[in-house]
């Protein structure tokens, strides 16, 4: 389309008040909306209790800092639909107490560089895990976990060391 008659459409667009999808076919807003989605990360609690080094992927990740920090290395990163939860409430307690009765401190989440956490992983706090350790989609992760190594399962267990490849020279197509 020519510069000038996109002027306009987007002119006429801003006057009706219609948002850049309703003028897009069906199948593309909906790809768009999508996509969108899956790029939104929700903190639940101080959001200047979550760390993040560089370049990390966080995708759709839920990531609760009520009971302690969370903390992701350089390079870490998560599948779709992560938990990453530090809070907790006290199961013996009854009624209102129980919902009301959060820890403030002491459910840390430290998750090292270069993790790869699967699509639907949950991180129960106080919980550390190794640098370029790998969690398999759908593992409920509590404790330590040591660096270079496969846990899956619930509850995550080691079932594998990483036997990193040399590195290798890339090599332009």
């Amino acid at each position: 389309m020519n510069k000038w008659l996109e002027q306009w459409r987007e002119r006429l667009r801003r006057f009706l008040g219609l948002n850049e999808l309703a003028v897009l076919p069906e199948a593309q807003a909906l790809q768009r909306i999508g996509a969108g989605l899956l790029q939104v990360q929700r903190v639940f609690g101080d959001p200047a209790r979550l760390q993040l080094g560089q370049h990390v992927i966080l995708n759709d990740a839920l990531i609760n800092t009520t009971s302690g920090q969370v903390q992701l290395g350089d390079y870490a990163f998560c599948g779709h639909a992560v938990s990453l939860l530090t809070g907790t409430h006290d199961f013996r307690k009854t009624g209102y107490m129980r919902q009301a009765g959060v820890p403030q401190e002491g459910r840390d989440i430290v998750i090292g560089p270069g993790v790869w956490l699967g699509s639907h992983v949950t991180v129960l706090g106080p919980c550390r895990i190794g640098a370029n350790a790998v969690i398999a989609a759908g593992a409920v992760v509590t404790g330590e976990v040591e660096e270079a190594s496969i846990y899956a399962g619930v509850p995550a267990r080691r079932i594998a060391a990483i036997d990193f490849h040399p590195q290798q020279k890339e090599t332009s197509a």
